[in-house]
């Protein structure tokens, strides 16, 4: 009987576990913060429960969270690219999380019409940047997050920084900066997802994401997180 019970308590246990999943983010303002707030933090968790899935975040550098992923020792970053490359290690959902515009932000004394016009290093994110479509001949100086990037323009240090404009204005709302002292301007959109690995479980935990996703919006969850959080780029019309 005994033997029954510690059996059924394991096969229990074993259940339960398979209903965790584990993801990992870079710390971004707003988005993805280390306490586990943030806008994605929320969409993920909302769309994983309504799938019968826990979410165990984990905050990382990025370029660590892509490695834990493609080792297969997590099961999912959160806002990554879709490249041809990244495809070969990561199962990509049929739905994306979220939409990344990049450009430059720089005080209004400079200006800038082109990206040719660039003739100082522009800053952009160690290991996590959105800078593919700067020219590869402009120098580029690495910082370790977005509010390091606008601090070093405030002092003068660098003259642009290379961001997703919608993380630019997150951190200067929370940390008090005035946008107005700024000028930004757009060169490139992609969409980011959440990527899993590239395995039998991978592909049903990307298929949950896009069923749940979906949930989410029907029954009105995602509008409220996207009006919460006060997002201006979202995905709320990829499902009308």
């Amino acid at each position: 009987m005994k033997l029954v019970i510690v059996l059924l308590m394991t096969m229990s246990y074993s259940v339960l576990a398979t209903e965790k999943i584990s993801l990992c983010s870079l710390e971004r303002t707003g988005l993805s913060e280390a306490d586990g707030t943030g806008y994605y933090w929320d969409v993920l968790r909302a769309t994983f429960k309504i799938e019968g899935y826990d979410v165990d975040q984990t905050t990382a550098p990025f370029l660590r969270c892509l490695r834990e992923v493609q080792y297969k020792r997590i099961d999912g970053v959160v806002a990554v690219f879709k490249t041809a490359e990244r495809s070969k290690s990561l199962f990509y959902p049929k739905d994306r999380l979220g939409v990344n515009i990049s450009g430059l932000t720089f005080l209004k004394e400079n200006s800038i019409n082109n990206i040719e016009d660039v003739k100082s290093p522009v800053g952009i994110i160690r290991g996590y940047d959105f800078s593919d479509w700067i020219p590869s001949e402009i120098n580029k100086l690495s910082v370790n997050d977005t509010a390091q990037g606008i601090k070093l323009l405030k002092a003068k240090r660098i003259k642009y920084f290379a961001d997703d404009l919608q993380d630019v204005d997150l951190s200067m709302k929370k940390n008090g900066i005035q946008k107005e002292l700024f000028s930004q301007k757009m060169f490139d959109t992609k969409d980011l997802y959440t990527a899993f690995t590239k395995n039998a479980r991978g592909e049903i935990l990307a298929r949950a994401f896009s069923s749940g996703i979906r949930k989410i919006h029907k029954n009105g969850t995602l509008e409220k997180l996207v009006n919460k959080y006060d997002i201006g780029n979202s995905i709320i019309n990829d499902f009308e």
